[in-house]
């Protein structure tokens, strides 16, 4: 009785399983729609002129789907979709677009959170960029920050000094107003130096305080750089408001990032490229230590060496249009920024103030530089809170990748773009129905082959075959990140054979039993259980290959590791389980030995 329960309790979970698959699985049979969102975190846009622009140029869109900060247009053919991206640049162009896609399948689906598989970028068509992250800049400006902080503790013990050797290694500072007799002296400012910077091995030679900077810390910074930079990349992506993107890193000092469904690759190179980000200086006086930079008319201006609030302070930015028509950028404050912008403009009334535009770019002999240009000197009239506009950005698309970049996080570090694929999307769609091709071949040359060698066993074994692909595309449309790619599908058909493989073994065991004499009844559990150790110890064996491919490959080994690892596990289940219950329904009552 307890076996009899025990074996139905496993019958219904193997039923419920395969039917919730199955469910997930068919929003992929249904597929996508193109559709075109607009991003409209900056501005309004009402639908009815939407429409009406729309009508008015014979576009009109199978539905729409409006939110809070974005609206989607669902259309019927890509031709559509980018006839009406140009007309709506034109017609609403504080509003960002990008193409993107929605399941065609009933909106049930969509409202129970099941979509289809995420197509990856060979198969989507899409923009991939490899970014390369200049990490040793973040190391440097660690031992020039700390530079500049430890003259400041020197200055507050009354030791006047300057700065000297600086480099990645480490600074030297030179206390001036001191001597090698002052030992007493000397040893006291390099005790109270060491108790203000743990981190730094400080050593002294005569008037000379050396500061290192030990490996370890060197590797936390580098380490928190790229972090960093992969957060902000992925943050100016969401913004964007592409969702299937994959930013991942790729070596010590690599990013690689590839937007599906993205086919102008000038507006994502313009953000995820940007190495823009302001600072808020004072304007000084020849008598005071100052930079001196340069307005956009050329005009010098000397502005204070320590900013009186930079980029990293800044929460929230939107693009506008101010009433004289000039484009202006709204700024959100933390509540720390807004503090210190308050004091500042408190005791401030009556002086200009300066907002700092810099940004690298490559000089002629390759070589990352950092250039300024103040974009905008202003009068401080009253008290400043945490909201504040600032104006002379230059074009409305200024303004608004501006913006972007600001609400986004200004990046720590330069990166460059090093290389950058555009694959159209009809290569994608001939590689969707080359690979779809590949597989129904594949099944069509197995189900023939199988059902010539084992005749009313092949008609499970492809059952089991189909159950098989039913489960991996419901686990694909299931697992959150999960992309299928083209060598994806390679993987997809290699599993086709390896779950075939685990029915032959269980075949050619069920027949030698029925040839040591068994009926077929007592031949089919026999020869389950028989075979089970050497399916599984086999698939096993591959499935850690698996693993490894997708813990240490990328980007396409990493799909084709996906597919592989799901497909040996639901091989395993599908040949294992549910072929041996049909197989049991079937003849598992049946005396004869044939």
């Amino acid at each position: 009785m307890c076996t009899y329960r025990v074996d139905n309790m496993k019958k219904i979970f193997a039923y419920f399983l395969l039917i919730l698959l199955l469910i997930s699985a068919i929003p992929s049979f249904f597929g996508e729609k193109p559709a075109l969102v607009l991003n409209h975190a900056d501005s309004s846009l009402p639908i009815e002129p939407l429409l009406s622009t729309l009508v008015k140029n014979q576009i009109t869109p199978l539905g729409i789907e409006n939110q809070q900060d974005e609206t989607t247009l669902i259309f019927e053919s890509k031709k559509e979709q980018r006839e009406a991206q140009q007309v709506l640049s034109l017609a609403f162009p504080l509003a960002h677009s990008h193409f993107s896609f929605v399941s065609a399948a009933p909106q049930l689906f969509s409202l129970v959170g099941l979509t289809p598989i995420n197509l990856g970028l060979d198969l989507r068509g899409g923009v991939q960029f490899m970014l390369q992250v200049e990490i040793d800049d973040s190391v440097k400006s660690l031992v020039e920050a700390t530079s500049t902080n430890a003259r400041h503790v020197a200055r507050a013990e009354g030791i006047r000094s300057r700065i000297a050797d600086i480099d990645n290694n480490g600074f030297s500072v030179i206390i001036t107003n001191l001597s090698s007799s002052d030992s007493n002296s000397i040893q006291s400012v390099t005790d109270h130096m060491r108790s203000q910077f743990s981190e730094w091995k400080i050593s002294v030679n005569d008037n000379v305080l050396r500061f290192t900077l030990d490996e370890s810390i060197k590797e936390e910074q580098a380490s928190l750089a790229m972090q960093q930079t992969l957060n902000i990349m992925r943050q100016r992506i969401e913004s964007l408001g592409i969702t299937e993107a994959v930013t991942q890193r790729q070596g010590a000092d690599r990013i690689l990032i590839e937007l599906p469904g993205v086919q102008d690759p000038q507006v994502a190179k313009r953000v995820i490229g940007a190495t823009a980000t302001i600072s808020f200086h004072t304007v000084v006086d020849s008598s005071q230590a100052a930079q001196t930079h340069t307005t956009r008319d050329g005009e010098s201006v000397r502005l204070s060496r320590q900013p009186v609030l930079t980029g990293e302070y800044i929460i929230g930015a939107s693009a506008s249009v101010g009433e004289f028509g000039q484009p202006e950028v709204n700024l959100v404050l933390s509540s720390a920024g807004g503090s210190k912008m308050s004091d500042f403009s408190r005791s401030n009334i009556g002086k200009p103030m300066a907002t700092l535009y810099s940004e690298y770019h490559q000089d002629h002999n390759n070589q990352l530089v950092q250039r300024h240009e103040v974009i905008n000197i202003a009068t401080i009239q009253s008290q400043l809170g945490s909201r504040f506009r600032i104006t002379g950005i230059g074009q409305v698309s200024d303004a608004q990748d501006l913006a972007l970049i600001l609400r986004s996080g200004s990046l720590t570090v330069p990166v460059t773009i090093i290389d950058e694929q555009v694959i159209g999307p009809s290569l994608g769609e001939e590689n969707i129905q080359k690979g779809l091709l590949a597989v129904l071949v594949g099944l069509a040359l197995t189900f023939v082959s199988i059902m010539v060698l084992y005749r009313k066993f092949g008609v499970i074994a492809c059952a089991a075959l189909i159950a098989n692909i039913v489960m991996i595309i419901g686990f694909l449309s299931l697992i959150p990140g999960a992309t299928l790619t083209l060598p994806g599908i390679a993987g997809l058909v290699l599993t086709m054979g390896m779950a075939v493989d685990t029915n032959v073994l269980v075949f050619e065991r069920i027949k030698e039993e029925m040839r040591s004499g068994r009926s077929l009844a007592s031949a089919i559990p026999r020869g389950y259980k028989e075979a089970r150790s050497t399916i599984i110890d086999a698939n096993l064996t591959s499935l850690i290959t698996a693993i490894i491919l997708f813990a240490i490959g990328y980007g396409a080994v990493k799909g084709f590791a996906i597919t592989l690892g799901i497909g040996l596990l639901t091989s395993m289940f599908t040949g294992l389980l549910y072929s041996q219950m049909w197989m049991t329904k079937l003849w598992g009552h049946d005396n004869d030995k044939a």
